[in-house]
């Protein structure tokens, strides 16, 4: 009998043995955890605290170095990337680079957007993504003011004609044929060649030069209508794809513009008034 309730004893333990081990292993299955959601580009924004612009501050009005401090950027293009950080609720950090490597670090990811007087082409959208157009200008031609040999397109032929190194007022500048071409980095690099009688002129875009006449004095403006084919106008561009963050800075665009900040903006910098 002893022998018997032994057995069944052990066949009980036995029993509830495997039973905790299943209901262990139940316990276990139901709490491992799921995959991390993969955060999309403006909850990455949002949560980092910040949103990164790159600009190249020698463009102004669009942008360019606060006489107050010599360090911080400002400018057209600098208020509205702000608006766009307020709109975000984060912090603008703005980083000032050299022209033609803009579009690379958008597409490594170091920058979030582009904000730096760029004209939207079609070369340029094949590795980014733009906004809508928020201004349009022109391209016009910078020579001393001392200088009457210079007119029209066809005096530029022999002529040391510069312009800002992967721009649009490059393609401009070589659409006149016969010049002698001189690109740079900087905008206020080529005015000071002008200055010095290093080069005969400098296209850039006509904002830009008005702004370099008044700053630099000696300077005047040419207007050259050849200089003018195709310009599309200016955008902000972001990484290839982003299209969450590409409708916050169009919805930002928009805003600025219904609620009458682009035209304070525009009274502010010196912009002419667009419809």
């Amino acid at each position: 009998m002893l022998k018997k309730i032994t057995a069944l004893m052990t066949a009980l333990v036995l029993a509830l043995t495997v039973a905790g081990c299943q209901g262990n292993k139940k316990v276990s299955d139901n709490t491992e955890t799921e995959p991390k959601k993969e955060l999309s580009s403006v909850e990455k924004i949002k949560q980092a605290g910040k949103i990164i612009v790159g600009t190249e501050s020698t463009f102004p009005p669009y942008e360019s170095i606060d006489p107050k401090d010599g360090k911080t950027v400002v400018g057209f293009d600098m208020d509205i990337a702000k608006a766009v950080a307020d709109k975000l609720g984060v912090k603008l950090e703005i980083k000032d680079m050299k022209f033609d490597g803009l579009i690379g670090a958008l597409s490594t990811g170091m920058l979030d957007f582009v904000a730096a007087g760029m004209t939207v082409t079609d070369e340029r959208k094949q590795n980014a993504d733009f906004s809508q157009i928020y201004y349009k200008g022109g391209q016009v031609l910078v020579i001393l003011e001392s200088n009457n040999s210079i007119k029209s397109a066809a005096d530029m032929k022999g002529k040391k004609i510069g312009a800002q190194l992967g721009t649009t007022s490059e393609k401009a500048a070589n659409l006149i044929k016969g010049i002698n071409f001189k690109s740079m980095d900087k905008v206020d690099q080529l005015m000071m060649e002008v200055k010095n009688g290093m080069i005969d002129g400098v296209v850039v875009d006509d904002v830009v030069g008005i702004q370099y006449t008044k700053s630099l004095g000696g300077l005047k403006v040419v207007e050259i209508p050849e200089l003018n084919e195709g310009d599309a106008g200016m955008g902000i561009a972001v990484q290839k794809g982003n299209e969450e963050l590409l409708k916050v800075i169009n919805d930002t665009i928009d805003e600025l513009k219904t609620n009458g900040g682009f035209d304070k903006l525009t009274e502010k910098w010196g912009l002419l008034r667009q419809d």
